[in-house]
């Protein structure tokens, strides 16, 4: 076991500095995501808890009598990002995949850049897998449902939910993608 088996979940506030670990004060009674978690599955289910807890939601009209929950990220969205940097990182780095959530946006960084056939040129379009063992098992703990449509899905979600366009940044060594966040309609 080695120090990337984790993943380092931030939040900041507008200035990254200073900056607080989730987990500290507000979840003190999870386990704190600086240290190596039992199984890959606990990871997931508590990577999925902080999302819900932290991403803000509210109830906007959609016609005179319904309205349809909004929220400021789609779950869509931040579920196949966060599914894409554990699947396509490259696990020869000791260094963790991170997800810094400030208040106006969200990174998720990973070490390894876009591997294979996966090139900039044909990014998002096509996919490879460094890590074929990571996908299967995220496949059947039921993570991953469709290889190679993250992105894509992300995307429609993002524009779905009325957010910004998420900005991706790679090179052959690391790989991260901002997601802003998506501002209440005002009535």
């Amino acid at each position: 076991v080695k120090s990337s088996d984790y993943v380092l979940v931030y939040q900041f506030q507008t200035t990254p500095v200073p900056f607080k670990a989730l987990c500290r004060r507000q979840y003190e009674h999870l386990p704190s995501l600086q240290k190596r978690f039992s199984n890959f599955q606990t990871m997931m289910q508590t990577l999925d808890m902080l999302i819900d807890v932290n991403n803000r939601q509210w109830p906007e009209a959609v016609s005179t009598l319904r309205e349809e929950m909004r929220a400021e990220y789609p779950r869509t969205a931040l579920r196949e990002l966060i599914l894409n940097s554990m699947m396509h990182r490259s696990y020869q780095s000791h260094t963790p995949t991170r997800v810094y959530w400030f208040d106006d946006y969200i990174e998720i960084s990973n070490p390894g850049g876009l591997y294979g056939e996966a090139t900039p040129e044909h990014f998002p379009f096509c996919n490879d897998y460094r890590n074929p063992v990571v996908a299967s098992a995220l496949f059947a703990l039921g993570y991953v449902n469709r290889y190679g449509q993250g992105i894509l899905r992300a995307q429609k979600a993002l524009t779905e939910n009325g957010n910004p366009p998420p900005k991706f940044d790679f090179d052959p060594h690391w790989f991260s993608v901002r997601i802003d966040k998506r501002t209440e309609k005002k009535q």
